[in-house]
């Protein structure tokens, strides 16, 4: 039976009780050559523990100067601040969260989410009236978590880089790029050029069309003048946006009368919207707008989005939602890392007005 007692001893091991400051405690101690050991009992059953290696000029010591030792050590880890507050425990003036307490995460998003600090602020707010084990280590966790953080915050890191430039190509007219010149003076019945030039030879060919032009005339007109005479490209560099607006000049006899002036209100707006912009960028720089109005409160990234393609060292693919009117290729520069759970599908887009969000109202 003894040997048995003492198998069952060695191989579990005891399960700390929680104190009962109504009731006493008893220390036991024990010291060896090497090292000393403290146990704090209550009823019997082990409520705390503390154990330290004998510094190598105490092992000279008498073994109760060694347990002596052992024992003021103990006492001035093991007597910290505990007490029983309105039937609650508190550890140093302060309310104790066991680490398994729900209210644990509760009490983090209350502290936190009272203005969206920073690791250091939140921890010192919660310090004030709590106390949980690894308080540090939960605290940056659930701050870098934080998704309204993620988005209104930027990172204090070093540039990304460059854009990587095109490679060198290796033969002519395989690598060229596009570009359309508009809002031309009419020449017979054509106002846009279609210009194409092959990035080896830097030759251009100069297309003419005419407005309004599709898909299919682009293609037409791509077909019988560059690939009649080179070949099929291997790539093709273009700056066009679906997105991109265009001012084209008013040509009478083009269109009818009310598309003209359905052209020109559109016209309007569009000058109106970049009138609103300069002046906006113009106070800006005088530092004259309202706190509020600086763009400090303002989110600084939308998302999040998930990486479809690594495109190169500094360039992704992200998968934006479906019918998303915006080129889905990115700088690494305007991207950070999102922590947190991601959302099972993309998330929507913010309205755009010729390529840029458009403000919510405060």
């Amino acid at each position: 039976m003894a040997f048995t007692g003492l198998k069952t001893a060695v191989t579990s091991a005891p399960v700390l009780a929680m104190p009962d400051f109504a009731k006493l405690f008893t220390v036991e101690c024990d010291a060896s050559m090497f090292g000393f050991g403290v146990i704090l009992v209550q009823e019997g059953h082990p409520v705390a523990f503390f154990s330290r290696p004998v510094a190598p000029p105490h092992r000279s010591l008498a073994t109760y100067e060694r347990e002596l030792i052992g024992l003021v050590q103990a006492a001035s880890t093991c007597t910290a601040p505990w007490a029983l507050v309105d039937g609650m425990v508190a550890f140093d003036g302060r309310l104790y969260i066991p680490p398994a307490s729900p209210l644990l995460q509760e009490i983090l998003a209350a502290i936190h989410n009272d203005g969206h600090e920073g690791i250091h602020r939140t921890l010192h707010r919660l310090w004030q009236d709590f106390h949980f084990p690894n308080m540090r280590h939960l605290v940056q966790d659930f701050v870098k978590a934080c998704v309204t953080c993620q988005q209104y915050k930027s990172d204090h890191l070093r540039s990304a880089g460059l854009l990587q430039p095109l490679p060198v190509p290796s033969a002519v007219w395989v690598d060229i790029g596009i570009d359309f010149i508009e809002a031309l003076p009419r020449v017979q019945g054509k106002t846009i050029i279609l210009s194409v030039m092959d990035h080896f030879s830097k030759y251009c060919h100069f297309i003419p069309l005419a407005h309004p032009y599709t898909a299919e005339s682009v293609a037409h007109a791509f077909f019988a003048n560059i690939i009649r005479l080179h070949g099929v490209p291997q790539s093709i560099v273009s700056d066009r946006d679906l997105d991109s607006p265009t001012i084209r000049s008013y040509e009478p006899g083009e269109t009818r009368v009310a598309t003209v002036a359905q052209e020109m209100e559109e016209r309007a707006a569009f000058l109106n919207d970049i009138r609103y912009r300069l002046e906006q960028a113009q106070q800006r720089a005088a530092a004259s707008l309202p706190r509020s109005a600086i763009g400090k409160l303002k989110p600084r990234y939308i998302g999040p989005y998930q990486v479809a393609e690594l495109i190169n060292e500094v360039a992704v693919q992200l998968q934006l939602p479906p019918g998303a009117r915006l080129h889905d290729v990115f700088h690494i520069g305007v991207l950070k890392k999102f922590v947190s759970t991601p959302p099972a599908v993309p998330l929507l887009l913010p309205p755009l007005l010729h390529g840029a969000v458009v403000p919510a109202p405060a």
